[in-house]
């Protein structure tokens, strides 16, 4: 068999000569997130990580008094211990302030649960938030002053007596030690008023027959659901038992447990500090993400607990612009790990199935659990060494695209690479998609700009400017975001011990950039340096559009093909395609040899944003000669020159034409590898040369060594006049292009 000399794959573009010219389209979706940064050329923080010339907006929240809002009379010091709400002026009933739910104690009330504070009219001149009670809408307004408006049943540090002494036999009460909002939602599909809140509840006397708890590390955690019918200013407290003394709110029960290990729903809970009313039967606190090791049977075993254990740092995100006939409730806990419940207006307590790395199909209660991020690279926070915590979703408006955001904790700045040195710290990371069904399509994450610092250890605990990032817009309904806003956090540590001056609520001003999108042009996605619209596993395939990629790359010559490449990839049914070359108006990619035959999707994307799916057929073979000039078949002579009228084949001679789009082979190739020289991988479709009107089945047929998708059939010139005649090749029924062919005798 003849061989050509080695040149990449992107020189074929330049011998074809006749390439696609893009077509305009409607753009799909608005510009899309191209970075995201907290710092700015005003920032009052220092510099922190933030580019020369711009700085961190870190700013303290502020309570009365103008001290930090955790040192304030109000008396939540160790606001936040979870994610915040934070619902805009009108956004929530008649209310006209901003509306903090946040996850601490309120005004000397021990337990953690939920403080709800006014944020006024919103941000001061220079972008600094004051909180204070709210002064509307009684929330957490008592005949003794203000205080939480949900909290644990039980005191956090006490476990009840267990009669005959069995710590087998403690309650099992899910949410008896703690019970903090990570977030908290409207039901667009219930009656007005109706808010459902994604919580942590944690018992903590596993092992323990009663008394004080053994340690701080000793929690079983469950991701909770809770109901309010009037905008979030009551929520279900726990009904008195023969064994279970009610206490009103803002206080609880100091030794005695419910006894309550699915929650209580209806006339088994109080609306508040009302208990002469029955609520719905839907109206409760029930858990409805654990994780596959029950708290059943952790009690049975009664070994103390040495790690929490369970879904920690939980978030809630109702996707109410999907549009479909079900409205969905998704819940995020640990390392970016989702479920999701269909609404049903109130009618019954919800259902959760948990993504399962496929589909939502995993029981939300003790099913297994998969992560919906992929191991990756350092930079993009999906190396071994890196963790993901606190993740949450939001929507972004103006670039319609969904933000999953998390806190990465890495041995040092993500952004300077494995290498980078530095010591272990935090940073925020966010990802984009255009769906929330399919869990995989989020895009590769990206650091937040200005985010990134090292633990400060010096007080014994990592102190960290970042814990619970959320992420709020002036005006906006919560968990709806434009491209400017505020992200409200815990600075301190997350355990106990935070040095002076302590946990501080504090916020930063972010910035959305946006960019065009990737646009496919209608009818741009053929066979490579061609025109058919038909391609074959294993084919090379050209896109035009617009915005395809942020700048011209080719692969490196003589090395499999990369799945992304400047900042840009191709998925396929939802599978990375090996790249070529990408520039902001052509890719070229090699269609994935586990392609079947039929209808397929092709999405672009680049930096962070996809295009609209675009359709492709791909059948069995799709031969398509490369060609160059005016209509000139790549052909190498038998003594290796291009064919052409000044170089023509001699009849007799055994000449070596190149094509695109193949069919099956013998020896089958990987996706993205280069073609191997022995043994060869061949056709086994019957291929054959049609030139001049004279049929020929080829010498040889098969990948040229060295290349991948490129295709070389060998072929004996018939008896022809000297002259120029077409070439065509089949191969299994499916014929070419005819470009022309120059013969002598």
């Amino acid at each position: 068999m003849k061989n050509i000399q080695r040149r990449p794959a992107a020189a074929f573009v330049a011998i074809a000569g006749a390439l696609v010219t893009a077509v305009a389209q409607q753009q799909p979706h608005p510009p899309g997130i191209a970075s995201i940064s907290v710092c700015s050329a005003n920032g009052a923080g220092g510099q922190g990580s933030c580019p020369s010339g711009s700085f961190d907006t870190h700013q303290l929240v502020l309570g009365p008094g103008g001290v930090s809002v955790n040192q304030s009379s109000l008396g939540v010091v160790p606001a936040p211990d979870e994610h915040s709400t934070i619902f805009a002026p009108g956004t929530l009933g008649t209310n006209q302030d901003y509306l903090f739910f946040l996850a601490s104690s309120e005004a000397g009330h021990a337990a953690i649960g939920v403080a709800v504070l006014s944020g006024g009219a919103g941000p001061s001149p220079s972008g600094q938030w004051t909180l204070n009670y709210p002064q509307a809408g009684s929330y957490g307004s008592y005949s003794g002053g203000f205080g939480q408006v949900f909290d644990p049943s039980t005191k956090g540090d006490t476990c009840p007596t267990v009669a005959d002494g069995n710590p087998a036999h403690q309650d099992q009460t899910f949410d008896m030690h703690y019970a903090a909002p990570g977030s908290v939602v409207k039901d667009p599909t219930a009656a007005a008023g109706a808010l459902l809140m994604v919580y942590e509840g944690t018992n903590a006397c596993i092992g323990n027959a009663g008394g004080p708890t053994l340690s701080n590390t000793d929690d079983y955690i469950s991701l909770a659901i809770a109901t309010s019918l009037d905008y979030g200013k009551t929520w279900p407290t726990y009904r008195a038992t023969s064994t279970f003394n009610f206490v009103p709110l803002p206080g609880f029960n100091q030794t005695q447990g419910p006894n309550a290990p699915t929650g209580a729903l209806g006339k088994n809970v109080c609306m508040g500090n009302d208990c002469t009313t029955t609520p719905p039967a839907s109206y409760g606190r029930y858990p409805v993400v654990t994780p596959p090791t029950s708290l059943a049977s952790l009690m049975a075993a009664a070994n103390p607990l040495t790690v929490k254990t369970g879904e920690q740092e939980i978030s809630g995100f109702v996707d109410d612009v999907a549009g479909g006939a079900t409205t969905y409730l998704y819940a995020n806990w640990a390392d970016a790990r989702v479920a999701r419940a269909p609404l049903n207006g109130g009618a019954a307590p919800l259902s959760f199935q948990k993504w399962n790395g496929q589909a939502f199909l995993s029981a939300g209660l003790g099913g297994a659990e998969s992560s919906v991020l992929p191991a990756g690279a350092f930079q993009n926070c999906l190396g071994p060494q890196q963790n993901q915590y606190g993740s949450s979703i939001s929507y972004v408006e103006d670039t319609q695209q969904y933000l999953l955001t998390f806190l990465c904790v890495s041995p040092s700045d993500p952004a300077l690479g494995p290498t980078g040195g530095g010591n272990l710290g935090a940073a925020w990371f966010y990802s984009t998609s255009y769906t929330l069904s399919d869990q995989t399509q989020w895009s590769t994450p990206r650091e937040i700009a200005g985010s990134w610092s090292p633990f400060d250890q010096s007080g014994g605990c990592p102190d960290y400017k970042g814990f619970y990032p959320t992420f709020v817009s002036l005006g906006k309904s919560a968990g709806h975001l434009s491209v400017t806003g505020y992200v409200f956090y815990l600075w301190g540590c997350q355990p106990a011990g935070t040095p002076p001056p302590g946990r501080q609520f504090s916020s930063r001003a972010f910035a959305i950039t946006t960019a065009a999108g990737p646009q496919i042009a209608a009818g741009g996605i053929v066979i490579h340096a061609g025109v058919s619209p038909l391609a074959s596993p294993g084919a090379l395939v050209d896109i035009y559009g617009t915005n395809l990629a942020p700048a011209a790359a080719t692969a490196p010559a003589g090395a499999n093909l990369p799945a992304t490449l400047g900042g840009t990839e191709v998925l396929v049914n939802g599978t990375a395609a090996p790249l070529i070359y990408v520039g902001p108006g052509q890719v070229i990619f090699q269609m994935p040899y586990e392609v079947a035959p039929g209808n397929a999707s092709v999405v672009v994307v680049s930096n962070n944003v996809s295009s609209a799916a675009a359709p492709v057929t791909v059948q069995a073979a799709a031969p398509s000669i490369l060609t160059y000039g005016t209509n000139r078949a790549v052909v190498l002579n038998q003594d290796y020159t291009v064919n052409g009228p000044a170089n023509p084949a001699k009849v007799g001679s055994f000449p070596m034409v190149y094509l695109i789009g193949g069919g099956p082979l013998d020896n089958p190739i990987a996706t993205g590898a280069l073609a191997p020289a022995s043994p060869l991988a061949r056709e086994t479709l019957t291929t054959k040369v049609t030139v001049g009107g004279l049929t020929q089945t080829a010498v040889f047929a098969g990948m040229a060594p060295g290349f991948a998708g490129l295709v070389q059939v060998n072929f004996v010139v018939p008896n022809l006049a000297t002259g120029d005649y077409p070439l065509e090749v089949t191969i299994g029924g499916a014929a070419s292009n005819q470009p022309l062919l120059a013969v002598t005798q």
